[in-house]
């Protein structure tokens, strides 16, 4: 049963080490203005994401 236990919490660190990178970017796309006041069409959302994401990627690595 204790090896149960130590498998588990190991299981339940190494997920919540793999959604932190996640859970990061998504917080950083919600900073940006055409995010937080989208009152467009959803349909654009996509492009308008993905635009963003490139320009956190170009400003990250500069």
């Amino acid at each position: 049963m204790q090896w149960l236990m130590a498998h588990h919490e190991a299981a339940c660190h190494a997920h919540a080490a793999r959604r932190q990178p996640v859970e990061h970017g998504i917080a950083h796309l919600k900073n940006w203005r055409a995010l937080a006041r989208h009152h467009g069409r959803r349909d654009h959302l996509p492009e308008i994401v993905t635009a963003i994401a490139g320009l956190l990627s170009d400003q990250q690595t500069a």
